[in-house]
């Protein structure tokens, strides 16, 4: 006995004594499929929440379709000297009391004309429940004209013609109105492109290009600084979807599920590991 304890004592050990029981034996028994059921529990949670988040922001997305392409009018051009493409986008939030409407213009008048897209004025389907609160354009030559009583754009405003319109409902111009352009050679030059970006808020809010596109001369494009002082004057057709659209909800649905299934196949590969 004295052997023993002294080669337990040189070993670092303890004798074990009659009745002592280990740790793992006083443990309780631990069910082989407890942490994979955890676990599952865990990424279905996850997965869950993931799935939740994504048509949040579906719900709550812009409400935007492609870019709608417009171009000038030859018909109703006074003198057949200025002409222009580009695009109209409009998109809001639903619920929001605000919404943006975008308008991008190129002047395509051929180079041996020269001149400068000057002012172009526009409608809003509701300007009465439809307030621009706010102006940023590319071009620092542009201002907002935004009178109370509308936007005059003879010849296609209070002049009788047909099918005619009162008065259109702002501009955005290189002068003080869609008219009086001051200075002409400044604005858009002949193949240059410019950005127009309206905020605008109020409680019908819930259109779409076509509502902005299908009254007839629903725009008013303003040239100027052609040779001798020339302008001219020319309304806006649409032509239908641009081609470059913007990302639509649906769209970001399915990127929503691509996340999703990628975050899935992470999780597989960490549990592998």
């Amino acid at each position: 006995m004295k052997r023993c304890s002294e080669n337990n004592n040189r070993k670092g050990t303890t004798p074990r004594t009659a009745g002592t029981k280990s740790l793992a034996a006083l443990s309780p028994p631990v069910h082989p499929d407890s942490s994979a059921m955890v676990s599952a529990i865990r990424n279905t949670i996850v997965n869950s929440l993931i799935i939740a988040a994504v048509f949040l922001i579906v719900l709550l997305a812009p409400r935007v379709a492609p870019a709608t392409l417009i171009y000038g009018d030859d018909s109703t051009s006074l003198y057949g000297l200025g002409s222009f493409v580009g695009d109209l986008s409009y998109s809001y939030g639903a619920g929001d009391p605000f919404a943006t409407l975008t308008i991008e213009l190129t002047n395509t008048s051929p180079e041996a004309n020269g001149g400068y897209l000057g002012a172009f004025a526009f409608l809003l389907p509701d300007p009465v429940a439809m307030t621009i609160s706010s102006f940023s354009t590319s071009n620092a030559d542009f201002s907002l004209f935004y009178p109370t009583g509308g936007v005059i754009a003879p010849p296609y405003t209070d002049w009788g013609n047909e099918p005619g319109i009162s008065k259109y409902t702002a501009a955005a111009s290189i002068g003080t109105s869609w008219t009086g352009l001051g200075a002409p050679y400044r604005g858009i030059g002949v193949g240059e492109t410019a950005l127009f970006t309206f905020g605008i808020t109020g409680d019908h809010l819930d259109f779409t290009d076509a509502d902005f596109t299908s009254p007839i001369n629903f725009m008013a494009v303003h040239f100027t600084g052609f040779p001798d002082w020339a302008i001219d004057k020319v309304t806006a057709l649409p032509g239908g979807d641009s081609s470059a659209p913007v990302p639509e909800p649906g769209t970001m649905l399915l990127l929503g599920c691509g996340l999703v299934g990628l975050a899935g196949l992470g999780r597989k590969r960490a549990r592998r590991r």
